[in-house]
């Protein structure tokens, strides 16, 4: 409950941030009206299911991209790319 509460406040206040999916650091302290911008939240594995949720509960939905930095259990390295373009698809189509 609490990484949901302090989810919460990191978009919400003055503790707002854009940098989820790739977007710019821009500290929204002085923006407290606008809403958060950020749609996706890229993740290098499966996240904490109380994470997502959180983030969820926000209306920013959650992808995986592993950047395969060690041996992968099934497949080679491109088999990992390939399942990380699958995964993107989502968030541009």
């Amino acid at each position: 409950m609490k990484a949901i509460e302090t989810m919460k406040k990191m978009v919400s206040g003055s503790f707002r941030f854009r940098y989820f999916a790739g977007s710019s650091v821009c500290h929204s302290k002085y923006h407290p009206e606008k809403s958060h911008p950020s749609k996706w939240m890229i993740w290098e594995g499966n996240p904490i299911k109380t994470s997502s949720d959180g983030l969820k509960s926000l209306g920013i939905a959650s992808l995986v991209f592993d950047p395969c930095g060690n041996e992968p259990e099934k497949g080679d390295y491109l088999t990992v790319m390939r399942k990380n373009m699958e995964n993107l698809k989502g968030a541009f189509l």
